[in-house]
């Protein structure tokens, strides 16, 4: 009677836990992370020199820097690092050196870990309750 009872437990706890994995990675995405595109800088006199040349209609990213194929969603952005071109103020763009190692958190990386977690308790609540079905007391 007391392992079935912890059996039930556990498969119910297993799908509460479930729900709020992919709860609070759905919160962190929606409300906790930041859009923006990823550059590899420019010296400052080059900028400089990039924004004298631009004319309206050349992408703005690569005044600052060498941009990334595509924006990411990241996670907790160090506002004090964001720049927001005067050329494009709805841009945002981060400046990362992957050879310095900085690596911002991103969304995907954060669903990506959710997802697994999310296998292995739907995994942790269908043995549980499998366990509650075919337990016998000897």
């Amino acid at each position: 009677l007391v392992m079935k009872k912890l059996l039930k437990f556990s498969a119910v706890s297993s799908l509460v836990l479930l729900a709020l994995v992919l709860g609070s990675a759905l919160f962190v995405d929606q409300a906790l992370s930041t859009e923006v595109q990823f550059i590899t800088p420019n010296e400052p006199e080059v900028v400089e020199l990039e924004k004298m040349m631009w004319v309206p209609g050349d992408p703005v990213a690569q005044i600052y820097g060498v941009p990334t194929d595509r924006p990411s969603k990241v996670v907790f952005a160090d506002k004090s690092k964001l720049i927001v071109p005067e050329e494009d103020d709805e841009l945002l763009l981060l400046p990362v050196d992957k050879q310095a190692g900085e690596n911002p958190l991103q969304t995907k990386t954060v669903w990506f870990i959710a997802q697994w977690a999310a296998l292995a308790l739907i995994l942790a609540s269908a043995v549980s309750f499998a366990g509650t079905f075919f337990y016998r007391r000897d």
